[in-house]
């Protein structure tokens, strides 16, 4: 299941819709829209995933244990992976990631039938078996008449998982060129399954864009963004263009948050590790890990984490529930207010900022946008953290009606009750 970075479809569906719609959640400034209720802060947590790839025996994922405790540092609560028929390898690690607590979607191709598919993967997964996704990016590297037999695959694997009576959804397969996506009746699934690279770039408009022509390929389906990611190959002169391990520590963490405002039930990032050494960083492929292939954590994998653990992170029940912020801003902002179950707020802040210029291969200064929050009533035990750069608040208080911000590239949690 080797897959190669090299797409251009972001730029494609970037030129092809101009128009990006505002989705409920995430606002800009040169908007003032009516005041939205909150996104569930847990459906977020649940949103975020990690592809493996448990059954290259002779990369770093065959150091599973260390790959297991890496999950659980990194807090997510699923992984993309592939069916485990042919690999005892992926076999014992997938069931290690069940035994975490962790769900799992699994990818099947066109030379594993669905009747082994299926079963193999229930067998292995259990009820941590998020869902089976079709043949993926059959249109980069699939056989030369894989289009005539793909459909007949996926109402197969339909049928199967049909059979299997377990509820377990059925993800429509990935393109590199998302005009296949149109060969596809989305009833032959549950969910749409769209790579979305941004190329080197800022994440949010790749996303936007190709989210809103997810909507349109397949109406009426959940979206799960199944790839997303940037690669360290700061020398490469192939593939997509790269960004150094701190810009990628931004722009993750708004990926993520960026991808859930814009209606993505699930986003996967592309990858965990990176797989073999590889010291020139001419290859991508070899370098889109949160985690170096030595094993140590990069920047975009404790931000990530850090972000998790922010939205989790909650200060206690609310006694009553917090009032709405107000928030002004001398430049354009995102935003996505989540609310928890207890109660309790977090309000995410970004702006769309470069930081990494594609062309120099060199970092950009984002330069500062003073940000005005306010609530008509004192919010109590109010933390501000920035995930990109620390796990700790750079900010408390245990009750204000105002807070003053200055936002450059990364992303702003605030969280109160």
């Amino acid at each position: 299941m080797r897959r190669r970075r090299t797409k251009l479809v972001a730029a494609c569906a970037a030129a092809a819709l101009a128009a990006v719609f505002l989705i409920t959640g995430r606002t800009g400034h040169e908007r003032a829209p009516s005041p939205r209720p909150p996104a569930n802060a847990e459906a977020f947590v649940d949103s975020v995933g990690v592809a493996m790839h448990l059954a290259y025996a002779d990369t770093t994922y065959s150091h599973q244990a260390q790959v297991m405790s890496l999950l659980r540092r990194l807090g997510v609560t699923h992984v993309r992976e592939g069916v485990p028929v042919g690999s005892p390898a992926l076999k014992r690690g997938l069931r290690s990631v069940a035994g975490l607590g962790i769900g799992g979607t699994l990818v099947t191709a066109l030379n594993i039938a669905p009747r082994l598919a299926v079963p193999a993967a229930t067998a292995v997964m259990g009820g941590r078996l998020d869902g089976l996704e079709g043949p993926n990016e059959l249109d980069h590297m699939g056989p030369p008449n894989w289009r005539a037999r793909l459909v007949p695959y996926l109402r197969a694997l339909r049928d199967s998982i049909a059979r299997s009576r377990r509820p377990v959804s059925d993800v429509g397969p990935s393109f590199v060129d998302s005009s296949f996506y149109s060969l596809i009746n989305p009833r032959m699934y549950d969910v749409a399954s769209l790579h979305i690279y941004p190329g080197g770039e800022p994440p949010e408009r790749p996303l936007a864009v190709q989210i809103d022509q997810g909507h349109v390929v397949a109406p009426n389906r959940p979206i799960d963004v199944t790839e997303t990611g940037y690669h360290n190959a700061l020398a490469a002169t192939t593939g997509q263009p790269p960004v150094s391990e701190a810009a990628a520590a931004v722009y993750l963490p708004r990926a993520l948050l960026a991808a859930f405002a814009d209606g993505a039930k699930r986003t996967f990032i592309y990858e965990l590790l990176d797989e073999q050494p590889e010291p020139g960083l001419l290859n991508p492929e070899k370098h889109f890990g949160l985690v170096r292939q030595d094993l140590s954590p990069k920047p975009a994998f404790f931000a990530v984490s850090n972000l998790l653990a922010a939205v989790r992170g909650s200060p206690g029940p609310a006694v009553t529930p917090p009032p709405a912020p107000s928030i002004s801003s001398r430049g354009p902002l995102e935003r996505l207010v989540l609310a928890r179950s207890d109660g309790s707020v977090v309000v995410a802040l970004w702006r769309t900022a470069s930081v990494w210029d594609v062309d120099r291969r060199a970092p950009l200064d984002p330069a500062t946008v003073p940000v005005a929050v306010r609530w008509r009533r004192p919010v109590a035990d109010l933390a501000v953290t920035r995930p990109s750069l620390s796990e700790n608040p750079v900010m408390r208080s245990a009750s204000t009606t105002r807070v003053s911000l200055s936002l450059r590239g990364d992303a702003v949690l605030l969280s109160y009750r």
